[in-house]
């Protein structure tokens, strides 16, 4: 089984590559935004708690982030592997993961860390904001965003540097060259 973690900071694309990487190579995809917002369009107790927490830019407590990525593992041990689109995005997720994984005998395989410059990334997240894709696409939530990017998940990142393999894409490439990126490191796994 093949573990990637996939990081960067909001509006990198860290969704659409995972979406395309899973449809090419079989992997089950898990992105905690996908599954907090599948609870709060079901009106879960999850999803009424996110709805106050995301929509002002936060980030739900690592405990219940934890347990949701839990339960997709375990409804998904069979998988040729998965791919973690966004988690971890603390230490204390990237620990419990790490601890998961290698328990099961199925350790990550690589950390991709999606690189792009903060003025870029606020323009495709306004863009996609224009599309009406997410409630959160603005600029205050961006921002907020942002500063937890750099005080959790950066640190997240630097957990995993000397542990597992650990490699950076420029994600200013065109969406074909970044694929292109991402296609090499899997199939070189």
């Amino acid at each position: 089984m093949k573990n990637i973690v996939i990081l960067g900071p909001p509006g990198t694309g860290k969704g659409t590559v995972s979406e395309k990487l899973s449809k090419e190579y079989g992997f089950k995809h898990i992105s905690t935004g996908d599954i907090i917002r599948k609870n709060q369009a079901e009106g879960t107790k999850i999803g009424k708690l996110a709805d106050k927490m995301i929509n002002s830019g936060g980030l739900l407590p690592d405990d219940i982030v934890n347990e949701m990525v839990k339960q997709e593992i375990i409804d998904n041990k069979n998988s040729i592997g998965l791919i973690f689109d966004g988690f971890p995005r603390t230490t204390s997720q990237s620990k419990m993961l790490d601890q998961l994984l290698n328990y099961n005998k199925t350790p990550i395989s690589i950390v991709i860390n999606l690189a792009v410059p903060k003025h870029i990334a606020l323009q495709r997240v306004l863009e996609r904001g224009k599309e009406g894709q997410r409630e959160d696409d603005n600029e205050i939530s961006f921002n907020k965003r942002w500063s937890e990017y750099e005080s959790q998940t950066i640190p997240a990142l630097r957990y995993f540097e000397g542990r597992e393999r650990t490699v950076n894409i420029d994600g200013t490439l065109s969406k074909k060259d970044v694929y292109d990126e991402f296609k090499k490191i899997i199939e070189g796994l």
